[in-house]
């Protein structure tokens, strides 16, 4: 039951590589989701991130935010080289999802995963550091021309609070740490 599994992650949070978030929209202030980490490699530096949402809220951008805060989260405070993700191909959108995050297609794992379906292909997607750094560093660059010469001039992004609740820059959703 819920209660079980909350007394789990509870104590599976006394683990320094046990991430965990659950999925807040800030207009309902409950979750709708979760995203975390479900596979880490220290020593080559890369996390893997899974997401589930439920039915009632996809197609609505929330995990895209998620997957976006997690991503600069574990760049630029904890400091991986490299972060992944994994859907089955069959689900075209949650591909979409990693895509609109910056994420790259590597290729088609076959029958190298399981989910409510069976055992099914795995779609492979990543996003190394110097990539994120890139393409953060030419949008921080944008920001400032566009902005330059008013008030509003900022490169403080939004970082997130570890082990905190994190929203992104919207305000839009809330992660908080289960």
């Amino acid at each position: 039951d819920a209660s079980s599994i909350l007394e789990i992650w509870e104590k599976d949070y006394e683990k320094a590589d046990f991430y965990l978030w659950a999925i807040v929209p800030g207009d309902l202030g409950e979750p709708i989701g979760t995203i975390s980490v479900v596979e880490m490699n220290e020593n080559a530096q890369w996390v893997e991130i899974g997401y589930c949402i439920g039915r009632n809220w996809w197609h609505r951008g929330y995990v895209s935010e998620a997957l976006k805060a997690l991503i600069a989260f574990f760049f630029e405070e904890v400091g991986v080289g490299r972060i992944q993700a994994r859907h089955d191909p069959r689900n075209i959108h949650s591909g979409a999802v990693m895509r609109k995050c910056g994420m790259t297609c590597e290729g088609i794992l076959r029958r190298a995963d399981r989910n409510n379906q069976g055992i099914c292909d795995a779609a492979i997607y990543s996003i190394l550091r110097e990539e994120y750094d890139r393409k953060h560093h030419l949008l921080c660059e944008l920001t400032d021309e566009k902005l330059l010469g008013t008030d509003a001039v900022s490169t403080n992004w939004p970082r997130l609070a570890a082990r905190a609740i994190v929203r992104n820059r919207a305000g839009r959703i809330g992660l908080t740490y289960i």
